[in-house]
């Protein structure tokens, strides 16, 4: 990948990007430092990314997940004004099953909040004080025939409410968002999404994308700082050149560790078959032999050859290898 492919294709989703960060974040140094961070592993794995098949919902899913490492940090557990307006969701959850049943739990109590106030103070003096009829009317003040009539509309709303809330595939909505960070979603997809997020009943797992989504659904919201894309385009700049020369370093030092191998090969082996003083192959191998006896005599002497000249190299190859491995200190000491 290409340095203008890479800033045509992703440096150009950075305001999306930084939005996202702010959203989650609410700093906007601590986005700036995200957004470099997040550009230094796009480009760290670009390799990676030829086979990334949405780039935008891709790189919104990487800042996400940084933001919320950023967040869930030890560092940032102590910087207590940038994380009391972010309601972290509790990962100890116990069984499936009880979590399923305390979600529901508090979609009811979210969807019994937001009924008028004289329906909601029935329902919650029969449901959670079991109150009876004549008691709620004393102390409400309303008829008999009054609270019958609030309680049955009360309860009608939160049937529908609920059933409309648990009828929605949460499937889709994960469908939707990343077409939505795509920027491939119609008006009226967008409107399910936001009808989604703007309700209270949404589970706890869904609050940092209903965060990111009411970031990008009016991104006007959060501007962007001034010079951000300068600094930004400058950081990525300078991490492809130190990436570049780490890369160009690393192809100099195996090729100079090739280069120092095949010479300690060629100069063993000079030193194996011209060390002076020693007899030649010449000296007692002829070119043909007729008698039998006389070749097998020959060929013994010509294995103690080799065998002698292979144990005389071994005190050579030793100082070959020590200078090599003397040269490879020097090479990761300099390279």
């Amino acid at each position: 990948m290409t340095n203008a492919y890479f800033k045509q294709v992703y440096y150009s989703l950075h305001p999306k990007l930084y939005r996202v960060a702010y959203a989650i974040l609410k700093n906007t140094e601590d986005a700036e430092d995200i957004i470099q961070d997040a550009y230094c592993k796009l480009w760290d794995d670009r390799k990676k990314l030829v086979d990334v098949q949405k780039p935008e919902a891709y790189c919104v899913t990487l800042v996400k997940n940084l933001c919320l490492d950023f967040l869930s940090s030890l560092k940032m557990m102590h910087k207590k004004d940038f994380i009391d307006d972010y309601d972290f969701p509790d990962h100890t959850s116990s069984a499936e099953t009880d979590m399923v049943n305390k979600e529901k739990v508090e979609k009811i109590k979210s969807l019994i909040h937001r009924l008028p106030y004289k329906q909601q103070r029935v329902l919650d003096l029969r449901v959670f004080s079991a109150c009876s009829s004549s008691e709620i009317e004393q102390i409400t003040g309303e008829s008999s025939e009054n609270v019958r009539v609030l309680l049955s509309r009360a309860r009608n709303t939160l049937k529908m409410n609920f059933k409309n809330i648990i009828m929605i595939d949460e499937r889709k909505i994960e469908q939707l968002l990343t077409a939505f960070y795509e920027g491939i979603t119609t008006p009226e997809e967008e409107e399910i999404i936001h009808d989604f997020f703007d309700c209270e009943a949404v589970s706890e797992k869904w609050q940092t994308d209903g965060v990111i989504f009411n970031a990008l659904y009016e991104p006007t919201r959060i501007p962007l700082p001034d010079g951000f894309a300068g600094r930004l385009e400058t950081s990525i700049d300078n991490h492809m050149r130190t990436s570049a020369k780490q890369h160009a370093n690393s192809i100099a030092r195996k090729l100079f560790i090739s280069i120092l191998s095949t010479a300690a090969v060629i100069l063993l082996c000079l030193g194996l078959f011209f060390m002076p003083g020693k007899k030649t192959q010449t000296d007692f191998i002829a070119d043909t032999y007729t008698n039998p006896a006389e070749a097998a005599v020959v060929a013994e002497k010509t294995l103690l050859f080799i065998s002698s000249k292979l144990n005389e190299g071994l005190v050579p190859l030793e100082k070959v290898k020590a200078n090599v491995n003397k040269t490879y200190e020097i090479l990761n000491e300099n390279l």
